[in-house]
């Protein structure tokens, strides 16, 4: 979980914008295809919550975008990266949704969601794959935007 901490802190924009969003949310379509070929994914890209982006591989259908939700509501909850929640769960013995009385329909405690740390708060949430999938792929794109 250290290492997740220590990620967040390194991956931050100076600022963010819609025409930003655009060019991560092409990355992160680029590096899937790259990466994982033959596989599809989702991608929900918000800031302030407002959708700004969003794109649907082959493959890829409203159950995903339900997934994405669900990861990407973790993260404006807890202001943490699904995974780091991921990780924090199993902790807690997989009880989270029950100490904090989360319905696990709204809060999908899964790797893929990432925050957007810059001076409004958003996220970048992938779906499709595997929860550590999802969160590499968002991070992967995250440090080649920034150049890290």
């Amino acid at each position: 979980m250290e290492k997740l901490l220590r990620e967040e802190k390194e991956l931050q924009f100076k600022n963010f914008n819609n025409e930003e969003a655009l060019k991560l949310g092409l990355l992160i379509i680029e590096l899937a295809k790259k990466y994982y070929s033959g596989r599809g994914v989702a991608i929900l890209i918000e800031k302030n919550r407002e959708p700004i982006f969003t794109y649907l591989m082959e493959g890829m259908s409203i159950d995903n975008i339900d997934w994405l939700y669900g990861k990407k509501n973790l993260v404006d909850r807890y202001n943490h990266s699904s995974q780091y929640i991921n990780y924090w769960n199993q902790s807690l013995d997989g009880k989270l949704h029950e100490i904090y009385s989360l319905d696990p329909s709204v809060y999908r405690a899964f790797g893929g969601s990432y925050p957007l740390f810059i001076e409004n708060v958003g996220s970048i949430t992938v779906g499709g794959l595997s929860g550590d999938e999802d969160h590499e792929l968002c991070v992967k794109a995250i440090r080649e935007y920034l150049g890290k």
